[in-house]
């Protein structure tokens, strides 16, 4: 199975004009989510892993990830601490 690099597809995205002002209309959560994804990343876990230790389904890792989630502010905190991490308000 080949890796995607989501940086490298987002950095290429954002040549498109149209898709770069969508984007930024919605930065902040983008921004969130990356951050998930990369809190993650670095606790070197799978959304399976993350989700056992939530206690939820893998595919519901998957739709937060993605965006199409509306996550709670305490999902937020769960995900987080899944990771070993805390959240830092700067």
């Amino acid at each position: 199975m080949a890796t995607i690099n989501f940086r490298e597809v987002l950095n290429e995205e954002l040549k498109n004009p149209e898709f770069k002002r969508g984007y930024d209309a919605l930065e902040d959560e983008f921004k969130a989510i990356d951050a998930l994804i990369e809190a993650r990343s670095k606790a070197g876990l799978t959304q399976a892993q993350i989700a056992k230790k939530m206690g939820v389904s893998q595919p519901v890792i998957a739709r937060i990830e993605s965006g199409a989630y509306n996550i709670k502010y305490k999902t937020f905190l769960n995900y987080i601490k899944a990771c070993g991490k805390r959240v830092a308000i700067v």
